[in-house]
């Protein structure tokens, strides 16, 4: 039930398409290649905004879409 769960989410994420957002400016020191981002924050201070920037970036950048799981 649990992994049904989990690829029916993992299959919406990469099926949505990636959402207008404002760009911000943020200073995010570099992780290295093929690690996963973790993002802590207060709430509404722009956690999902800035996920979906990532996302943005690394698609602009080339990266394949199913690279990319929100």
């Amino acid at each position: 039930m649990l992994q049904g769960i989990l690829t029916q989410k993992i299959v919406e994420s990469l099926t949505m398409p990636v959402p207008a957002f404002t760009r911000r400016d943020v200073f995010v020191p570099q992780i290295r290649a093929r690690k996963a981002y973790a993002v802590i924050g207060m709430r509404r201070s722009g956690k999902t905004t800035y996920l979906w920037q990532v996302i943005a970036d690394a698609l602009a950048s080339g990266a394949a879409r199913v690279a990319c799981v929100y």
